[in-house]
């Protein structure tokens, strides 16, 4: 039983603990806009030449997420990663471009 008691206790600690992290707002993190002409071509960027006219493009407002700023005739859409949440690390200096197919 004692066994139990401790794993089952290790495993609580660690659950709260990554909570933590995930509700954590990011210390020094000051993300500014990005000229949206700037931004809409780097995010279809990601996509060949012959797949960029019909795609979707999300832009960043920093203070309120992602939106729609262009809607394509196609199921691609695009937008530019300017952090990388899934590591809880909170940069100012990252911009991937991205594409995903709806589909």
């Amino acid at each position: 039983m004692n066994i139990f008691f401790r794993f089952l206790s290790c495993i609580i600690l660690t659950s709260a603990f990554t909570s933590n992290l995930a509700l954590a707002e990011p210390e020094g993190v000051n993300l500014k806009p990005m000229p949206a002409d700037l931004e809409m071509d780097f995010a279809l960027s990601a996509l060949p030449d012959a797949l960029r006219a019909d795609a979707s493009v999300y832009l960043l407002d920093p203070k309120q997420g992602y939106k729609l700023a262009r809607k394509g005739k196609s199921t691609l859409e695009c937008l530019v990663e300017r952090t990388v949440w899934e590591w809880a690390q909170y940069r100012d200096d990252i911009y991937i471009p991205l594409c995903y197919d709806a589909n």
